[in-house]
């Protein structure tokens, strides 16, 4: 269980993820998508690090190597597995 003080912070970059297809668009405006991260079966539906940082730019973290993860709680849209 998380504390209030704990942000659920994510990667979310475009460049670990495949198979990406939009299927929605959250009430925030930004795209939801449907894709797996490289090197796993699973599939996850969410957002993008490159779309959310012109959307909401405080919520996306990038660390020094240049990979970029979101302040999911800063969107209010959590990303979830499909399958």
């Amino acid at each position: 269980r998380r504390g209030s003080e704990e942000a659920v912070v994510l990667v979310s970059d475009a460049s670990v993820k495949t198979d990406i297809t939009p299927v929605g668009t959250a009430a925030n405006g930004l795209t939801i998508y449907q894709y797996s991260y490289t090197g796993s079966a699973l599939v996850f539906e969410g957002v993008m690090a490159q779309d959310v940082l012109m959307h909401t730019p405080a919520a996306v973290v990038t660390y020094p190597s240049g990979m970029m993860a979101v302040n999911y709680d800063m969107i209010g849209v959590m990303p979830r597995v499909i399958n």
